[in-house]
């Protein structure tokens, strides 16, 4: 070779057109890719024909035709993304193709799924053929999705995404608590959730309403202090705020209403009865009301004012102090003079006793030892005046219908002392108690001996025979009592 450098160039040829060349290198290159699928060239059989000359710049030159054939080459699969939709609660069942049915193969390669992704808010299974079935969560309502990659067998693959729309579906509301009501006879009590509820994964507590169908027959239903009847409405909102109270007002022992609920939306109740326990005591006790704290055994009684027969009355001003009278060996002392009180102190409150006092019966007179040294020779003046006093005292007891008893006490001794101020009367559950408390210095040992006994009594419808009772009483007493003070002899 004596020339310069080649130079490159296409001269011709039916497809020169769809190629360009190097000057330089003499590199043919298509300006389109060609398709094997779809065949571009003159002849639409997958070969190109260029002419291409050669130069050396020197006028030497020469050509080479060449044909270029395409062969079959695999290429990508194309997915396209997929939309399905499925109600709430429901399962979603797609068959083949499925997701395939829409993606293609230029080379008609047969497509099946590789892989795919899980769900956000469901469960997803995709077969091979493209099927798939899809589950959403419990109450799920909403947009889901998922990504699925498929392959042509020979090397190629595409990806697509799968949004599948959940649309809501109502729940029917749940009875989730109904557990009935249980209160004391004549009491009101409050409704709680804790006693009723029901609950809607769909609706809010106030748009949950309850209808009462059957009102109760032997209380009252109120909606905050407000009466219901039946055909009335509330809510599960009432119930948790503690609006809803039974009022019972017959002492029975069960009570109840019915009732049916709807959310609003579609979902509903049927009627349903509400138990009502009423009970006549504590609730879940079944005995008597327990006693208050401090308190044990029987009720305290009551303190009774002053003036009432139990606590003596301290004489106001200018009242007539009674007289002291002393009896010694040598008879009866003159008693002092009759004082005037001046302003008293304020007396000292005596204890009153808690307990019943027991009953005490007419009791028979015992036997006195005709003793000479019981025996006295001076006047029981003052004596018998106080027990005449008190005689008379009782008879107005007597003519209102009462019976009482009096008890008088009596200790042998050197010395008589009576004082009127030793004389109290005490009143306990309508009864009527006088004693005449005397003191006797000690003669020979003598024992203390009842010597006077009268009890009254309220008995009304026998009065008549109380009173004759009461008089023979008195009688064998006032024997037993002048036998007791006769002069010695």
């Amino acid at each position: 070779m004596d020339g310069g450098a080649p130079s490159y160039s296409i001269s011709g040829g039916a497809d020169a057109a769809r190629f360009t060349i190097n000057a330089g290198t003499g590199v043919l290159t298509f300006n389109l890719a060609p398709d094997f699928e779809a065949p571009a060239d003159a002849g639409l059989n997958n070969v190109y024909d260029v002419t291409v000359q050669v130069s050396d710049g020197l006028g030497g030159s020469d050509t080479q035709a060449i044909s270029v054939t395409v062969t079959n080459a695999n290429e990508n699969p194309v997915a396209a993304n997929d939309a399905y939709a499925v109600a709430e609660d429901n399962v979603l069942n797609v068959a083949a193709a499925g997701v395939l049915a829409n993606d293609t193969d230029v080379d008609g390669d047969a497509l099946t799924i590789v892989s795919y992704t899980a769900a956000a808010n469901g469960a997803v299974t995709v077969n091979a053929d493209g099927s798939l079935t899809y589950t959403p969560n419990a109450n799920f309502a909403g947009i889901d999705s998922f990504t699925y990659t498929g392959s042509d067998g020979n090397g190629g693959t595409a990806s697509a995404t799968v949004t599948i729309t959940v649309t809501p579906v109502n729940d029917a509301p749940v009875l989730g608590t109904n557990g009935g009501l249980t209160l004391v006879t004549g009491t009101n009590a409050t409704i709680a959730a804790a006693q009723l509820a029901v609950t809607d994964v769909d609706n809010t507590a106030a748009q949950i309403t309850y209808t009462l169908a059957v009102a109760p027959t032997n209380g009252v239903l109120l909606r905050n202090g407000v009466a219901l009847g039946a055909g009335a409405t509330f809510t599960q909102a009432d119930i948790d705020a503690g609006l809803m109270t039974y009022q019972n007002v017959n002492p029975v022992v069960a009570d109840g209403f019915s009732f049916s609920v709807a959310d609003g939306a579609g979902g509903t109740i049927g009627a349903t009865g509400f138990a009502i326990t009423v009970q006549i005591g504590n609730p879940g006790g079944g005995g008597p009301p327990p006693v208050p704290p401090g308190g044990g055994g029987p009720p305290p009684v009551p303190p009774i004012p002053p003036g009432d027969g139990i606590n003596p009355v301290p004489p106001g001003p200018g009242s007539i102090l009674p007289p002291e009278f002393e009896y010694s060996n040598n008879g009866f002392a003159t008693p002092p003079a009759v004082a005037v009180a001046a302003n008293p102190a304020a007396p000292v409150a005596t204890p009153v006793a808690t307990a019943v006092a027991p009953e005490i019966g007419p009791s028979e007179g015992a036997e006195l030892s005709d003793s000479p040294a019981l025996r006295s020779s001076h006047s029981l003046k003052a004596l018998w005046e106080a027990v005449d006093a008190m005689r008379r005292q009782v008879g107005e007891e007597d003519a209102a219908g009462r019976r009482s008893y009096l008890i008088a006490k009596a200790a042998a001794g050197g010395g008589f002392l009576l004082t009127a101020g030793f004389v109290a009367w005490i009143l306990r559950s309508g009864a009527l108690f006088a004693s005449l408390v005397s003191t006797l210095p000690l003669w020979k040992g003598y024992d203390p001996l009842p010597i006077l006994a009268y009890k009254r009594r309220r008995d009304e419808d026998k009065e008549d025979d109380t009173k004759n009772r009461m008089a023979a009483v008195r009688d064998r007493e006032e024997r037993a009592a002048r036998k007791l003070f006769a002069p010695s002899r």
